[in-house]
């Protein structure tokens, strides 16, 4: 009883500290809708609020992507060694078991034949998911260990979809750069991003946390039907357009205009900024 009152109190003194903090602010930065509504909990006002989203290159991403279009893709996946003509289905990220790796096993046993699944990454479970693989004989799947920041872009380019079956990411940049690259995001709603990037059913789809039968169905939806896949590719790359560096100095720069750290003169009317967000209300 003594541990959760201790709990409760610390909880208590955190959050006044907290709200002090909200009140006192001349300016607060977001990265998503659910850092906002942390913010507007805690007692933040509206018009001290400016979005900076949580973003990647996507430029460098998208152009890596549109240098492999065609035989050029086929010639890139024979280079990761993954086969030239089927969907590949990629995971991204440390394998530990918080990001359940295990159950993007589970989707390679399920497709079969019909695609090929990735994994990009190391981690302390990478030696039993590489012996449950062999032990289920399965030859759909792939390997390529940790790879390097500047590579990853490439590994990208390779994908058709991308997986995130973990539990308790605050945001999950790799879901950017998956979105960047046109691999469509099948995530759970344990991914911070989700209610930012994935619209369901039009830039992607959300699953809930530790149902994998519903991440097999949708995974098995997309490397089934090519126009599906198509469509939903280029709506996350549109979505994914407005996360870039420049709308993260954007928000940046507004905020210090507003507090007036910098000339007022520079200060546009803002509405760019919160029409990012705007548009957001249409989202999952």
């Amino acid at each position: 009883l003594s541990d959760s009152s201790d709990m409760r109190h610390h909880r208590r003194v955190r959050d006044a500290i907290i709200r002090w903090w909200m009140r006192r602010s001349d300016a607060l930065m977001y990265i998503g809708k659910a850092n906002r509504e942390a913010y507007l909990h805690y007692g933040a006002r509206e018009e001290k609020l400016f979005f900076s989203p949580f973003s990647v290159d996507v430029e460098l991403i998208d152009g890596i992507r549109a240098s492999y279009t065609g035989g050029e893709r086929s010639v890139l996946r024979q280079r990761w060694g993954l086969p030239p003509n089927i969907p590949v289905v990629l995971s991204v990220g440390k394998l530990v078991h918080q990001k359940r790796p295990h159950a993007v096993l589970d989707i390679a046993r399920a497709l079969g034949d019909s695609a090929h699944v990735v994994f990009a990454g190391s981690g302390p479970v990478e030696p039993e998911l590489k012996a449950r693989a062999a032990a289920d004989g399965l030859d759909n799947v792939s390997f390529l260990g940790f790879v390097n920041q500047s590579k990853l872009p490439e590994v990208f380019a390779c994908a058709d979809i991308f997986v995130m079956a973990s539990t308790g990411e605050t945001w999950g940049l790799v879901v950017n750069e998956a979105m960047a690259a046109g691999a469509v995001p099948v995530v759970t709603n344990e991914v911070g991003s989700h209610y930012d990037l994935i619209t369901e059913g039009l830039t992607g789809y959300v699953v809930p946390a530790g149902d994998d039968d519903s991440m097999i169905f949708r995974v098995s939806a997309l490397v089934s039907d090519e126009a599906l896949r198509a469509r939903l590719s280029d709506a996350a790359r549109k979505r994914i357009g407005a996360y870039t560096y420049d709308a993260t100095a954007e928000g940046i720069l507004t905020a210090l205009r507003a507090v007036g750290a910098l000339p007022a003169a520079a200060l546009n009317t803002g509405a760019s900024v919160p029409a990012v967000v705007d548009a957001s209300k249409s989202m999952h």
